[in-house]
């Protein structure tokens, strides 16, 4: 499993996909560009949780925190949606990325482009595009946990989109153009069974075209689960078999055990066991390596999602396992009342001797209601924060604030002058809720209140 130290930094701000097609270089697929996610496209549908915008608050101790990052998501009617990525540098928040998807009159994503803060032109540029050809017949999909978990995390994840073909662009180191850079095929029995991809990398200092690097073949249950994943690779005349996995399952046709062996040596590489606690509302999965030496498999990823009395996901952990190392990431979920979405997400971290240290927290605007999703963002500022007795605001004339506590009691009403409006803080509570309005358009912040 390679660059698996990247999941720890992955998972503070992105997702995953799991899927039954494949447990060769699982982890290393967190790493990789866009095209090796099937089915994961950025969209509001299908989603149980879509805020306007998710805050992430890092912490340096329980008590003082700074807004590291902020994402807004727009839904421009049913033709386009993004997501805005602003994170703290060494200054307030700052635009650092934005992730647009296209939609077909269908509803199917065909274009995703992401642009990202360049440092050298100090602008927002183009770095990716990707143009999908969606699959116009029937899919059928078998994923695994944990799927569902992620959701929360970047909520504007679709999954179960399938596409014939997805074609990656990159901006290139050389040229700073974004030119070709892999190509994915997928093959679909008639009954919509995934039955093979093909994946092309671009040759951009020779023959200028696609040449073929490898393929997946993938076997199936008579109950529709995968039941073996063939991995081979291309050598200029022929297809070379390089790894086979093997899907076992339980009784209630639930994944147990998947095994992956290397074709060429006889040798098992990789293994993932999972365990179903129905008493506890749990489900975790670890990932072993093989250790050749000692002849025995070497834990290197755990995963858990405990899960309330209504199904929705209450606790994850990752702990990784990276050379000896061990790291973990350990995310708490609160909600009010039967919201589906989060109220907010604290975020622990592991240290030495194995206890959690609490660093952070994801809140999640609005939790409960329905999400507007406007397609213009309210241009305004709130500092200091944190602060000890009040707030400056500046938004433009006409805008209207709103400070509450937590539980939703109002303490200040009003309207912005178009200049520095100052909020008197004195005895407040230490962390508020700052609203600002205009039109159909809404934004909330945190605001901390130190003694």
């Amino acid at each position: 499993m390679k660059n698996v130290r990247f999941l720890l930094c992955f998972l503070c701000f992105g997702i995953f996909e799991v899927s039954g097609q494949n447990l060769q270089g699982f982890v290393s697929k967190l790493s990789q560009k866009k095209t090796n996610t099937l089915g994961t496209i950025n969209s509001f549908q299908g989603t149980v949780c879509a805020p306007d915008s998710i805050h992430a608050y890092a912490f340096s101790t329980p008590t003082d925190s700074f807004l590291a990052q902020r994402q807004i998501f727009k839904k421009y009617g049913s033709a386009a949606t993004a997501i805005y990525t602003y994170q703290y540098t060494t200054s307030p928040l700052q635009l650092y990325s934005i992730d647009s998807t296209a939609f077909n009159g269908s509803g199917q994503p065909v274009l995703n482009e992401l642009l990202e803060f360049d440092e050298d032109s100090n602008a927002i540029v183009i770095n990716e595009r990707l143009d999908c050809y969606p699959h116009t017949g029937t899919v059928q999909t078998d994923y695994f946990f944990p799927t569902d978990i992620l959701n929360f995390i970047a909520p504007a994840a679709h999954y179960g989109v399938a596409f014939d073909s997805v074609i990656l662009h990159t901006k290139s180191f050389f040229t700073g153009l974004i030119e070709p850079d892999e190509k994915t095929i997928y093959v679909y029995s008639p009954s919509g069974q995934l039955q093979e991809k093909q994946t092309f990398f671009w040759d951009a200092f020779g023959s200028m075209s696609w040449y073929l690097s490898s393929k997946m073949n993938y076997f199936y249950t008579p109950s529709g689960r995968i039941a073996q994943v063939e991995e081979s690779n291309w050598n200029g005349i022929d297809f070379v078999l390089q790894s086979t996995s093997e899907y076992s399952y339980d009784g209630n046709d639930s994944l147990t055990t998947v095994i992956s062996t290397n074709e060429t040596t006889g040798l098992p590489e990789e293994k993932l066991d999972m365990v179903y606690d129905l008493a506890a509302n749990s489900t975790s999965a670890t990932f072993y390596g093989w250790d050749e030496g000692g002849q025995q498999w070497v834990e290197s990823l755990y995963l858990l999602g405990d899960y309330d009395a209504q199904g929705r996901l209450e606790l994850m952990e990752f702990v990784l396992n990276f050379f000896g190392s061990t790291d973990g990431v350990r995310y708490e979920f609160v909600y009010l009342d039967d919201s589906p979405c989060p109220w907010y997400i604290k975020i622990y971290e592991q240290t030495t001797g194995g206890n959690w240290t609490f660093n952070g927290k994801f809140y999640y605007f609005p939790n409960f209601i329905s999400a507007t999703h406007s397609p213009e963002a309210l241009e305004w500022s709130a500092y200091p924060n944190p602060t000890k007795n009040g707030i400056s605001v500046k938004a433009p004339q006409g805008t209207f604030l709103q400070i509450s506590t937590m539980q939703g009691v109002v303490l200040y009403r009003g309207f912005a002058s178009g200049i520095d409006e100052y909020i008197d803080l004195k005895n407040a509570p230490n962390q508020l809720f700052l609203t600002v309005s205009q039109g159909e358009t809404t934004a909330t912040r945190i605001v901390v209140v130190q003694e």
